[in-house]
């Protein structure tokens, strides 16, 4: 025989509706400002030829795309940090956060 329990009543929280079609939206954008420093800071290099000359003075290629990957991981990093950790406080607060920063960084 099942005795049915009281229990209190659930209230409905409506953040994960109103945050499911805007985060995705307000994540890209705090990454474009990263993307147009890094795009204006190729464009620079090509025009003034800077690759060419290294080149001639012995740098090679894989250092130089070393130093392009180093820079956006360390801008990465640090911008994803600070988000991470205001996501946890306000956001995300009981969720493990680990798995939020690797989402984070990787989608960076």
């Amino acid at each position: 025989m099942v005795v049915p329990m009281k229990y209190e009543a659930v209230p409905i929280d409506f953040f994960p509706r109103v945050l499911q079609p805007t985060l995705q939206f307000f994540i890209l954008i705090v990454f474009v400002p990263i993307l147009y420093r890094m795009v204006s800071r190729v464009v620079a290099e090509k025009a003034t030829r800077a690759k060419e000359s290294m080149r001639m003075m012995g740098m090679g290629d894989g250092a130089y795309w070393l130093s392009w990957f180093i820079q956006w991981t360390i801008s990465n990093l640090v911008l994803v940090t600070i988000m991470w950790a205001i996501l946890m406080i306000n956001v995300f607060s009981r969720q493990n956060g680990g798995f939020v920063w690797l989402f984070l960084f990787l989608y960076g």
